[in-house]
């Protein structure tokens, strides 16, 4: 099944890189980009160095049926190479990978794994206030910068920086648009496992502020509500959002969790940018979570930190037109430690970017066996990469 998915996926690709190329058919789009990723990692406590090499290259393709249908397939094609696949004896990394059923390893073996993956596959049909959209497709209720507890159905690791479309839901959606400030939806998604998470959002603008609410069904277990907003203190933005689940088999016990982020950020005249941000996160103050958790692109809204409260801090400044830096900086006071997240984009073109990205995290875990160690850990990342 898997291998015929696969051709038919090729097939896709010929097909609309052949009518892109006809200039007559105007209701056709592809565009995508291809990077060219080295990194390492490097961790004294649990005895790993790698290097890895990553040649990721994605497809986007639009077709304009119509006034009122649009429809894309867009694919998520990834060649891996290097130590992290040769110390992976049991092959968890490349079932991972393929643990979908719209994804499939197109070549394997000890140190290396080709993979294709159909990340968005919808149909949309607008018609007058109303859209809706069938298949897989990204759905971002989030507010704030980095901790999305409003994001039941896309939550999303702030460290993945190289995956910027983010994992997407299979679902249906359906907005309206009551006025050009309002928004009302409902979406339900449905996983593999028979897992449905079924939501409805109300948005509108008050006191020049964008206010959502939001409720709904959170994994076929949980009942899930909250708000978010954005709008401006003077000359600072200001946005954040929250979110309560609870076990919806008794709803009476003490069993629920709270999550709230606020975010404030500020640009200079001189184009410098700051902002700062804080999460309380009640499931991180009841279980041990790690820094491998944070790094998992695929996120629950449950895994967004690792410390009950977390303190963000970023500052960004382009030094010019060409060159742009940007150093953010966490704080975990439950594990007594912190991260640092420096980078540096250089343009070569305007298709095309240099990218120079390290990450340094440490803190203080409980392990089996090993009682509670301080774990440091050691990233850095050098990619090129082309849009088209």
């Amino acid at each position: 099944m898997k291998k015929i998915l696969v051709l038919i996926i090729i097939a896709i690709k010929v097909i609309f890189i052949q009518i892109k190329a006809q200039d007559d058919l105007k209701n056709w789009e592809l565009n995508g980009y291809i990077s060219d990723m080295t990194s390492y990692l490097k961790s004294d406590l649990l005895d790993i160095e790698y290097l890895d090499h990553t040649i990721h290259n994605r497809l986007n393709f639009y077709w304009y049926t119509n006034d009122h249908i649009t429809s894309s397939i867009q694919l998520r094609n990834q060649f891996i190479i290097g130590d992290r696949l040769r110390s992976d004896t049991s092959g968890i990394m490349k079932k991972e990978l393929e643990d979908d059923f719209l994804s499939y390893n197109i070549v394997e073996d000890d140190i290396m794994v080709l993979n294709t993956m159909v990340d968005r596959l919808w149909l949309k049909f607008t018609y007058n206030n109303w859209d809706i959209t069938m298949g897989r497709q990204r759905i971002n209720w989030g507010q704030a910068y980095v901790f999305n507890s409003n994001d039941i159905f896309n939550a999303y690791s702030f460290f993945d920086f190289d995956y910027p479309e983010r994992p997407g839901s299979d679902a249906i959606r359906i907005q309206y648009y009551p006025t050009y400030t309002s928004t009302i939806e409902a979406a339900l998604k449905y996983e593999d496992d028979s897992t449905i998470t079924a939501a409805g959002l109300f948005r509108f603008n008050k006191w020049n502020y964008d206010i959502q609410l939001i409720g709904g069904l959170y994994n076929s277990d949980e009942i899930v509500f909250g708000g978010g907003w954005s709008g401006n203190i003077k000359d600072f933005s200001f946005s954040g959002e929250f979110s309560y689940m609870h076990p919806h088999e008794d709803f009476n016990d003490t069993s629920g969790l709270f999550f709230a982020s606020m975010n404030l950020n500020y640009v200079f005249s001189n184009s410098l940018m700051i902002q700062f941000e804080g999460f309380y996160n009640q499931y991180a103050g009841k279980y041990d979570l790690s820094f491998i958790d944070l790094m998992e692109s695929d996120q629950d809204i449950k895994s967004l930190s690792i410390s009950e409260i977390t303190l963000f801090a970023n500052a960004s400044y382009p030094f010019n037109l060409l060159i742009n830096s940007s150093i953010s900086v966490m704080y975990y006071p439950d594990k007594k430690g912190f991260n640092i997240y420096p980078s540096f984009d250089f343009s070569i073109s305007d298709k095309a970017a240099f990218s120079v990205i390290g990450m340094y995290f440490t803190g203080e875990f409980e392990y089996p066996y090993l009682g509670k160690k301080r774990d440091e850990m050691y990233l850095g990342f050098l990619r090129f990469k082309y849009n088209f």
